[in-house]
């Protein structure tokens, strides 16, 4: 069964040859990328709770962090946005395992010779120049001081032992989702739950709730904020494709948001969430319009200069009201 989710996108260096090696590489195992975003002064944030510090050595691979994770996918828009639940790729992959996965995609694809030696090559020079899934399990560490926070941090399993999905849930919009949707929810499931209940034990990776919720299509979809509709219909897609029925309705759809990977992770090059609209007027699906108003809004509240203390402090419950995201009914 094919996984709802969307892979952290591979950091690929253009060479004037005829491909770009690894647009597609590992889609069926795992993405590695490399980046290095600057680095800003230092600002020491106390914590309410801990009265601890955010020392220069935190500060560093923390900045390059949430750059990474919320900047670099959609996961801002759970955090000043109404999107319940994001989702980014923890990859734990040996440095082996990435070359002989390399290796395996390149001779699929007849690459050769020198061709095949650069793609090898700067392959492994991405794979261990990425600390992305380390500074993951640093900040959950960190993390764990706040235990008031409105968000919640989770890793849950795919069908890859080596990829787990990297998930921030806003609890407050996870609840109210699940509370509008429990029909639904329970009909797919079969059984009873209490929104509240099944929210707070997001972080459970054995969470028999989570598990099924995340292998359905339909419930992964209205969980991910991407509407009933285009969450119904995309689900109706992935059925009709492992169908051997040979009639099927013509279902027409555009992939939302976009599809070129950003290695920049600013707020200037921020994307909109991406997903299939199932909408007639694809300029006016509602779950679309709705992201295009959040962005417009996280743009107006942040900047390159107040980022890292703005996420800080909305992630760890402590931003003061007043510089609070308005949310987007």
């Amino acid at each position: 069964m094919k996984i709802y989710i969307t892979y952290r996108p591979f950091f690929v260096k253009i060479f004037k040859m005829r491909n770009l090696y690894f647009l597609l590489f590992l889609s069926n195992f795992f993405m590695v990328s490399c980046s290095t975003p600057s680095v800003q002064s230092i600002k020491n944030l106390p914590s309410k709770e801990s009265n601890t510090l955010v020392t220069k050595e935190e500060h560093e691979w923390m900045e390059k962090f949430f750059k990474e994770f919320f900047l670099g996918g959609a996961s801002i828009y759970t955090l000043f946005g109404t999107k319940p639940i994001s989702a980014e790729m923890l990859i734990f992959a040996t440095e082996e395992e990435c070359q002989q996965s390399t290796l395996r995609y390149l001779e699929k694809e007849g690459i050769k010779g020198k061709e095949r030696e650069e793609a090898l090559s700067l392959s492994m020079k991405c794979f261990r120049e990425d600390d992305f899934s380390k500074n993951w399990e640093k900040w959950i560490s960190f993390f764990n001081q706040y235990p008031k926070t409105p968000f919640l941090f989770a890793k849950h399993p795919t069908l890859s032992e080596k990829v787990w999905s990297g998930h921030i849930a806003n609890v407050q919009e996870t609840i109210w989702t699940l509370q509008k949707h429990y029909d639904l929810f329970k009909k797919e499931l079969g059984f009873d739950f209490d929104p509240v209940s099944v929210t707070m034990d997001f972080k459970n990776e054995d969470s028999d709730f989570w598990k099924q919720v995340f292998s359905n299509h339909l419930l992964t979809g209205i969980v991910y904020g991407f509407g009933y509709k285009n969450s119904y219909f995309f689900d109706l897609l992935m059925k009709l494709e492992n169908s051997s029925e040979t009639l099927s309705p013509p279902l027409t759809s555009k992939t939302q948001g976009r599809s070129k990977g950003s290695f920049l992770y600013t707020l200037a090059d921020l994307r909109l969430p991406r997903f299939r609209s199932f909408e007639t007027l694809f300029n006016e699906d509602p779950v679309l319009e709705k992201y295009k108003l959040e962005r417009k809004m996280i743009r107006d509240k942040l900047n390159d200069s107040n980022f890292f203390k703005m996420v800080f402090l909305q992630l760890t419950g402590e931003l003061p009201n007043e510089n609070n995201a308005k949310k987007i009914n």
